[in-house]
């Protein structure tokens, strides 16, 4: 199944994510590209977080939409201010098994070390894959806005197709 996505919807969903992440204190917003970048300076806005970074992810070119099992072929090194945080997000717009944000985690760690608190956001996550994965400890440190069945249910979203 198919999930259009309209710019109204995103903003209602970033509001709801938003309210979630009210109280955390982030110091740095780590979006990752390419779905978590139009979240990322939207949560940005809304948390009044100004520091912001990116990685990008890069899948195998066999990589088909429904195929949980393609992995991350590449993440890049990470991109962002010189900042001491003490609190960082990373956002993806779309989390089903929690593989990616391991990856980024990683990449993360690099960088800050263990001192930085990792927090990650969604738009939308499939939660009960992810407790049921090798991935369920991130559970503890996801906020995402709608939850989804990520193996049936295909997202659309307005900056992945052209304006009519």
């Amino acid at each position: 199944m198919r999930l259009a996505i309209q710019w109204s919807e995103f903003d209602e969903l970033c509001d709801a994510l938003a309210e979630q992440l009210r109280g955390a204190q982030i110091d740095l917003i780590i979006g990752i590209a390419r779905g978590g970048l139009p979240l990322s300076v939207a949560l940005s806005h809304r948390l009044r977080c100004r520091a912001l970074g990116t990685l990008l992810a890069s899948k195998t070119a066999s990589e088909r939409a429904f195929d949980l099992c393609a992995k991350p072929f590449h993440v890049s090194e990470l991109q962002a201010p010189a900042v001491e945080p003490e609190t960082i997000l990373l956002v993806d717009d779309v989390v089903a098994i929690g593989d990616l944000f391991a990856q980024a985690d990683e990449r993360v760690t690099q960088r800050f070390g263990t001192r930085a608190r990792l927090l990650h956001a969604a738009l939308f996550a499939d939660p009960d894959l992810i407790a049921r994965g090798q991935f369920a400890t991130l559970i503890e440190t996801l906020s995402y806005a709608r939850a989804i069945d990520n193996q049936r249910v295909w997202i659309d979203f307005p900056w992945e197709r052209p304006e009519a």
